[in-house]
């Protein structure tokens, strides 16, 4: 039977515990490889993400990294907790099912779409929550093309991206960390427009899949990408029914959403994923040619004078607005 693991939950520990065998699966893969993900603390020290990290650390006596992020009040870095955990944690259909509830009781004034974008998850499955919860808190009709949790959300995977960066030692690294970094407008962009899910998921992830993105890499974006290559296969199958239109029926990116979560669903075990990518790269380089013909992938040096770009911008302290990477034809 799977319970769950009773730790002391910190301040800042939004998200539900892991199982006993999760976290016994997490101990294993510390003890063996080491604190590979870096915590999050605020400028006051508080931990906003990687209490299990901290707490195995601790007990097998082992290093750990930190990156530090500016927080304004409680709030804020309640709001930052949950969006870190949200781009690198998966959890299970109880677990969603719980953090929709959250969010309905947070702010009802969001639509189900909206909450549903967030979390990645169908916006009936909002729906049916929000009536779980007694029919107490209404559905919204305001237009949720603007969402401060999405922007949340890009903000703390940005400041990531941004952190691993700057942490970077050799120039190795720097080049690692460029790719992700040239996408920040992009991700800003899904934060903050009705560009739909499927555009701003096949940009994103035809880049990553373009350049092969590393190992590192991957474990920061992945998490956040699967969570938006479902919304989209479930807002193209809202299209499809609208239209009253067949399966055969697609939209450009649908193949390359359905290549990602095949590859990076937690079904998929850690040392499984590299023979699973093998027998993927022909599929995954024919949806990325496709997404070329309409968005097309930057070469490595437009990454790299785009990084360059986006660092100096963020030197002159100029706002997280996308003003970083050249213009992309659309």
């Amino acid at each position: 039977m799977t319970t769950e693991t009773a730790i002391t939950q910190p301040d800042y520990q939004v998200m539900p515990p892991l199982t006993d065998e999760e976290y016994a699966a997490l101990e294993s893969d510390i003890a063996e490889r080491g604190v590979l993900v870096p915590v999050v603390r605020d400028q006051h020290g508080n931990l906003l993400d990687g209490h299990h990290r901290v707490e195995i650390a601790t007990k097998l006596g082992l290093h750990y990294r930190t990156d530090t992020v500016e927080v304004g009040d409680d709030e804020d870095a309640r709001r930052r907790a949950r969006c870190y955990n949200l781009a690198r944690r998966h959890l299970s259909r109880q677990q969603k099912r719980q953090l929709i509830a959250d969010e309905v009781n947070a702010d009802p004034t969001r639509s189900d779409r909206a909450i549903g974008r967030l979390l990645g998850v169908d916006h009936k499955t909002v729906g049916s929550v929000r009536r779980e919860l007694g029919g107490e808190i209404p559905q919204p009709s305001a237009d949720p093309a603007r969402v401060p949790s999405e922007h949340d959300l890009a903000q703390c995977l940005i400041d990531i991206i941004i952190a691993r960066y700057d942490q970077s030692e050799t120039a190795r690294q720097e080049r690692i960390w460029a790719l992700p970094l040239y996408l920040r407008d992009d991700i800003i962009q899904w934060s903050t427009s009705d560009v739909p899910n499927l555009v701003s998921f096949t940009k994103i992830a035809a880049v990553l899949y373009a350049h092969d993105a590393d190992d590192e890499v991957w474990e920061v974006m992945a998490p956040w990408l699967l969570a938006l290559a479902e919304c989209s296969l479930a807002e193209c199958a809202d299209v499809r029914a609208a239209r009253n239109a067949g399966d055969d029926w697609r939209l450009p990116g649908e193949r390359l959403a359905e290549l990602t979560i095949a590859l990076w669903s937690d079904d998929i075990p850690t040392d499984v994923r590299p023979a699973v990518y093998r027998s993927l790269e022909g599929p995954l380089a024919a949806a990325v040619v496709e997404t070329d013909q309409r968005w097309p992938i930057p070469t490595r040096d437009t990454v790299i004078s785009g990084a360059a770009r986006v660092i100096a911008h963020l030197a002159q302290a100029e706002p997280l607005s996308g003003a970083g990477q050249p213009e992309r034809t659309p």
